[in-house]
């Protein structure tokens, strides 16, 4: 049974060990069933072959997707086998069916979040069920959790009025929360605290402010685990505040992450997760050369049976065999990914079916982020649709000019730098264009269904027309893309999902998204 310890924290009675803590970690899982099984194959194992300790599963956050069906079956699969979540932007965009899964299946103590605000008119509903911290106690142990949201939560997810009562708060009151978050759990006996911090490494502009190393800095954490940027962290911090055993030294902090890096690429949705035996002294400090971290790829693991038992036999049902096996891309947001381009023609497909014949699109745009996983083989079913395409966004035409598309093509071309993953390559279907080395964009041209090239656009006037098939989210102008807001569009009141099942069950020619569309020039 959980009991409050006091105001906004939550203990629970576990066995814990005097000085060593195992971890399996985990973050951006975006509502994806493809590797659950394969995860809790490799959890069981790592829980098995540690036996000194205690066993603890976290995760960095965005564990659910808003509107996916996958929902329900991830918060079964948090309730079983996640110990505690750090609230993440996708988790907080799902507001409303978040706190009916919280109600109906036992979760609501496993989310914690230090710098959430929300609307007092919503406490009752939903602020009630979020802790800012939470404490795990075993006799004179105690360990503590602190939960952490990032701060571009507005300009990352499609606002909506089941979320617009969230707001995060900034950077300065973040540190001031986590801090007196510190200060309650080690005036209640911890002496091991974990920071979730689902804000990524770096903020998202050119200020260079590193918010795990600020965190590191407050004080009396060990150990953050992060998300959000999809990047790998594995490095180690000092905290502000000095051993006790030796005043020049100062205490460690560990950082971790999955995500890309130079010799792991883009990692979500469970493809990817990390363990981690960490060792204390006597006085709660990580000893750092008594600490390992090591990563593992999800899909080296058997599978379990724990999804199948959700997955109904219409969701099973193959639509179409093609003949182009789909392989998953490397780093899918800095380079052209074949999902997307297969994803593009079904949207292009769709709507030029559903249009009249004197207002059919020259083009469509997807922007990678819309694709969350891949098409494990030539048969696709509807559930594995579903994976790749979650969100709700409806498909949309639009008139755009030159200059607009320029834009947007050239904002993400700048996604293949390092730092800045998103908003990703944007993809396309009847277009082809060159991403240059000082990441500049040219030779847009827009194809014919034959691939002839209708109009050049590198000739064409800034202000001169094309008519643009994407979704509902990139019409809204987003963060980073808000070149393509548009005041009058079309919407076809259709997800990409519904619109990629018509697709394949209706007999259209399906052409060769295989073949390259993007031309990416190395300096």
């Amino acid at each position: 049974m959980i009991t409050p310890v006091f105001n906004n924290l939550f203990s629970r009675n576990l066995n814990f060990g005097n000085s060593k803590m195992n971890v399996v970690y985990m973050n951006d899982m975006h509502g994806s069933l493809s590797f659950v099984d394969s995860f809790i194959t490799a959890h069981d194992e790592f829980y098995r072959e540690n036996t000194e300790g205690t066993n603890w599963t976290l995760s960095g956050g965005d564990m659910f997707m808003k509107g996916s069906d996958n929902n329900p079956v991830i918060a079964k699969f948090i309730e079983k086998y996640v110990d505690i979540v750090g609230i993440g932007n996708h988790d907080i965009a799902n507001a409303k069916d978040l706190c009916h899964l919280m109600e109906k299946v036992n979760i609501a103590h496993k989310f914690i979040s230090a710098n959430v605000d929300i609307d007092p008119q919503f406490k009752n509903s939903y602020a009630s069920k979020i802790a800012k911290s939470t404490i795990i106690e075993d006799g004179d142990e105690r360990v503590g959790f602190i939960g952490v949201s990032p701060f571009d939560f507005n300009k990352s997810v499609a606002r909506g009025a089941e979320n617009n009562f969230v707001s995060i708060k900034g950077l300065k009151d973040t540190v001031k929360s986590i801090r007196q978050e510190v200060e309650k759990l080690e005036d209640a006996g911890v002496d091991k605290i974990v920071l979730l911090a689902h804000t990524g490494e770096y903020s998202n502009d050119d200020s260079g402010i590193n918010y795990y190393k600020i965190f590191a800095k407050i004080g009396g954490i060990d150990l953050i685990v992060g998300g959000h940027d999809h990047l790998m962290v594995d490095k180690w911090e000092n905290s502000s505040r000095r051993r006790a055993d030796n005043p020049s030294e100062f205490e460690p902090v560990r950082i971790v992450s999955t995500g890309s890096s130079k010799k792991h690429y883009f990692a979500e949705n469970l493809n990817m997760f990390g363990t981690m035996n960490l060792t204390f002294d006597d006085d709660g400090v990580l000893i750092p050369e008594e600490c390992t971290n090591d990563i593992h790829y999800t899909h080296d693991y058997p599978k379990t049976n724990f999804v199948a038992q959700f997955i109904d036999d219409e969701a099973k049902e193959v639509l179409k065999v093609i003949n182009m096996p789909i392989v998953p891309v490397k780093n899918p947001l800095r380079n052209e990914n074949k999902v997307a381009n297969f994803v593009a023609d079904a949207d292009f497909w769709y709507v030029t079916k559903h249009s009249a014949e004197d207002e059919k699109p020259d083009f469509a745009f997807v922007n990678p982020g819309t694709i969350r996983d891949s098409f494990s083989n030539v048969e696709i079913t509807r559930n594995q649709i579903k994976q790749v395409l979650p969100f709700k966004e409806t498909i949309v035409k639009a008139e755009l000019t030159k200059k607009q598309i320029y834009d947007a093509l050239s904002i993400s071309a700048e996604s293949a730098t390092y730092k800045k993953a998103t908003p990703g390559l944007m993809q396309v279907s009847h277009m082809t264009y060159t991403v240059n080395p000082d990441f500049s964009v040219s030779d847009v041209k827009i194809l014919d269904d034959e691939g002839n090239v209708r109009f050049n656009l590198d000739d064409m006037d800034d202000e001169d027309t094309f008519t643009c098939v994407y979704d509902s989210f990139l019409a809204s102008g987003p963060n980073l893309l808000g070149c393509l807001k548009v005041d009058d569009y079309e919407d076809f009141n259709i997800t990409r999902a519904k619109a990629m099942e018509e697709y394949l069950t209706s007999g259209a020619k399906i052409p060769d998204f295989m073949s390259d569309r993007i031309n990416i020039l190395k300096g």
